[in-house]
């Protein structure tokens, strides 16, 4: 008992460190929070740019017509990093590109006429090219029988003057709620795994300094049975914090218990082995705080940019993702999205989250094999030291 309660004196000592990444993965999920639309039973506008290179009556009909069903912006700078920009900060949802050639390509009927870009998570982009599609197979269909492009144009802008009312599906609103979970979920990738690291970092810190690790070694608790306890207290610990963050982000979402809720805590729990099993192995080895954050730093931060933790990876190169796949983080994240785009459960979901499951299982033996070859090395570059 008295060595559960110096692990309890020790994470209190360094109660500050250890508050950073509860505090991190706060600001994060406010950032999800204000960067993520609430669910509602009403069709909103989407907001879009229209970059063109045509001149002609067709193109100015269209843009006319999408700027009285969408919010139409215009960019003062039009290059390709000024719109990914716009897109990543969420000022747009939609680009509509319109080459030089866009109107004897759409008479012609040549399907890639046009060109687009959206947000991953826009469902502004399902309404638009629909309306765009609508409008231009209207024309289409009147040029084809009249011949005539201003006959066309004009019975085209008569047909859809029409007005209709639309509502949003049940299941819309559904899916926005869970997608809306998966990336608040996805902010444990960081404060989680940093929290549980940092604890511990600390812990080890103290017990792996000589002074006290020589005094150990005359106690009259075993080496092994000391190693034990240690970690124990530190399980404990790591299931406690996971049970308030996971509780705080149920809270948070307003999350109502349900199947998919329950998926995104199973994939928590497997996450939640790599991170432990990654903890034990490095701090049990590293013999200064500086290393630590090193490591924290490097790795903890890095897999979580390259992971899509704080960046969606539909906006980073395929590269990036290769590289990141050899990480947990990866892994977690895919499976939230995952779960964020899934309405009911079907066998392809199925096998998909318990694959990426049993990856992060894996991930988790493979940082104790690692562990237990240091250790045995360790141990026998010890030995024959001495001798």
């Amino acid at each position: 008992m008295s060595l559960y309660k110096a692990v309890l004196k020790i994470l209190k000592a360094n109660k500050t460190n250890l508050l950073i990444a509860v505090i991190v993965t706060v600001i994060i999920t406010f950032f999800y929070a204000q960067n993520t639309a609430a669910p509602d039973v009403k069709l909103d506008r989407g907001t879009m740019t229209i970059v063109t290179e045509d001149n002609s009556a067709l193109s100015k009909a269209l843009i006319d017509y999408l700027k009285e069903e969408q919010t139409v912006v215009e960019l003062s700078d039009k290059s390709q990093k000024s719109i990914d920009d716009a897109l990543y900060f969420g000022k747009i949802d939609y680009v509509l590109f319109l080459p030089k050639d866009f109107t004897t390509n759409i008479e012609a009927g040549v399907p890639s006429a046009i060109d687009a870009q959206s947000r991953p998570d826009a469902f502004a982009k399902t309404l638009i090219e629909g309306q765009v599609d609508t409008f231009l197979s209207t024309y289409t269909a009147f040029y084809h029988v009249t011949g005539n492009r201003e006959e066309a144009l004009k019975n085209t802008q008569s047909s859809l003057a029409a007005n209709g009312e639309v509502t949003i599906s049940r299941g819309y609103s559904e899916r926005m709620n869970q997608q809306f979970g998966s990336l608040v979920f996805n902010a444990l990738a960081y404060g989680l795994f940093l929290s549980i690291f940092s604890g511990y970092g600390v812990v080890n810190l103290v017990f792996n300094r000589k002074e006290i690790r020589n005094r150990n070694q005359v106690s009259p608790l075993s080496t092994r049975r000391l190693n034990r306890a240690v970690s124990i207290g530190m399980l404990g610990y790591s299931l406690l914090l996971t049970s308030c963050f996971t509780a705080g982000l149920l809270l948070f979402t307003r999350s109502t218990w349900s199947v998919m809720t329950g998926y995104l805590v199973i994939n928590l729990l497997c996450f939640f082995l790599p991170i432990v099993t990654f903890s034990t192995c490095v701090t049990s080895f590293v013999k200064n705080s500086e290393a630590l954050n090193g490591i924290s730093n490097v790795y903890i931060m890095g897999s979580c940019f390259l992971g899509g933790v704080f960046v969606s990876s539909d906006f980073l190169p395929d590269f990036i993702s290769k590289i990141a796949s050899f990480t947990p983080t990866y892994w977690f994240v895919q499976n939230n999205q995952l779960i964020g785009n899934t309405l009911s459960v079907n066998a392809d979901f199925i096998t998909k989250f318990w694959l990426n499951c049993l990856i992060l299982v894996l991930f988790a033996c493979a940082f104790l094999i690692i562990q237990f070859v240091l250790k045995k090395d360790s141990r026998w570059f010890n030995q024959k030291r001495i001798a």
